[in-house]
C-alpha cells in the first residue's frame, strides 16, 4: 500500500479536478520491513521451541502495532479532512448542502 489516501476534489465554478495523495505515515513503512526480517527469521526456527515462540511473539507484535498505526494515522486524515468537507443533508424532499 503505497498511499494512506487519495482524495479528489472539483471546484464547481472552474470544474478544475485536483487531487492530493496523503502518504503512509513512516513508522508503518519502518514496521513492514522490521515485519518481514522478523518474518524470515521466524521462518528459521524449529517450530515449538523457545526460540520459535520468541520469534512468533517478536512478529505477532509488530502486527499488533502496524494495525495501531494504520487505525492511528486514518484518524488522524479523518479528522483532517472533515472540518473541509462539503456535507449533504437531506431532510424530507430537502436537499442541504453545508460547507
Amino acid at each position: 500500500m503505497r498511499t494512506l489516501a487519495t482524495v479528489a476534489t472539483i471546484d464547481p465554478v472552474t470544474g478544475v479536478e485536483t487531487v492530493v495523495e496523503y502518504e503512509n505515515p513512516a513508522p508503518l513503512k519502518a514496521t513492514l520491513l522490521a515485519r518481514r526480517r522478523a518474518s524470515r527469521e521466524l521462518s528459521r526456527r524449529i517450530p515449538g521451541a523457545h526460540g520459535h515462540r520468541a520469534a512468533k511473539a517478536k512478529l505477532t507484535g509488530l502486527d499488533r502495532r502496524r494495525v495501531h498505526l494504520r487505525r492511528e494515522a486514518a484518524h488522524q486524515l479523518t479528522t483532517q479532512l472533515a472540518p473541509r468537507a462539503l456535507m449533504r443533508i437531506q431532510i424530507g424532499r430537502r436537499l442541504l448542502f453545508l460547507e
